[in-house]
């Protein structure tokens, strides 16, 4: 089982803020297109197209890219289920019709504090939170820059016959798990 962790709350403010300056940035050159006349006829319904764009954009960029958008790829984080897998489609749905209620009325502020995965409303009601998806491989930790003291004996001799990546992958996974029964298995405990 790999152990994830949820997406800080200033990593998902910060895509928030990417995918919103995207939207501003899209809307922005349009008004100018608009402005020096270089699309004809634009009227309301144009408009309306381009709301619906912006406001169906975290839809289908979570359904289509593996629970990103844009903003969420750049700050290395997505949406998973509760099981850490990718969310059903009716989740989804479920997570963005809540998001009106979680942005204009600041219940995620609420939520995200108060909960142990850090969900805001709609993760709640669709069985799904925010992971940082930056593996612990991309990360500089070495188990090779470790130096044993003098009177260091290892409890597995043949240990020595792994590689330094190895051993830190072993060390990390052992760090990870939180059920105590398997890591004193794991250990080699007797119970």
């Amino acid at each position: 089982r790999i152990i994830q962790e949820p997406a800080s709350i200033g990593a998902r403010l910060l895509a928030l803020l990417i995918d919103g300056s995207l939207f501003g940035l899209y809307y922005y050159f349009i008004m100018l297109c608009e402005q020096n006349q270089i699309f004809n006829n634009w009227n309301d319904l144009t408009h309306f197209m381009m709301f619906v764009y912006i406001w169906f954009y975290p839809l289908v960029a979570e359904v289509t890219c593996s629970g990103q958008t844009l903003g969420k790829r750049l700050m290395h984080i997505r949406v998973v289920d509760l099981e850490g897998g990718g969310p059903k489609i009716l989740s989804f749905i479920l997570r963005w019709f809540m998001l009106p209620f979680d942005l204009f009325l600041f219940v995620a502020s609420f939520s995200v504090f108060f909960t142990k995965r850090q969900q805001r409303l709609g993760d709640l009601i669709a069985g799904t939170w925010v992971v940082r998806t930056k593996t612990y491989a991309s990360e500089k930790f070495s188990l090779a820059d470790y130096t044993p003291g003098e009177d260091y004996k290892p409890v597995y001799p043949k240990a020595v016959n792994l590689t330094p990546r190895q051993a830190t992958i072993i060390a990390e996974v052992l760090r990870n798990i939180n059920n105590k029964e398997v890591r004193d298995t794991a250990l080699g405990a007797k119970h």
